[in-house]
């Protein structure tokens, strides 16, 4: 079940957290691999596209 809108951001940066707390563990399964991988992905994109709004410009390479 999703988030209520009310509280998606407070319920969802507190697991995100708990994620960062976890990055370096080895024995997950495939799909939490996956997820992982995932969850790297959105806080690139999420850095690109709205760091401004904490005063931190992120800069995309030329090299990708």
């Amino acid at each position: 079940m999703g988030n209520m809108a009310y509280c998606r951001f407070t319920n969802t940066a507190a697991d995100v957290q708990d994620c960062l707390e976890h990055m370096d563990e080895e024995d997950v399964s495939p799909a939490e691999q996956q997820a992982r991988r995932a969850l790297i992905r959105l806080a690139i994109t999420l850095a690109l596209n709205y760091g401004e709004e904490i005063g931190i410009e992120v800069i995309r390479s030329d090299d990708e």
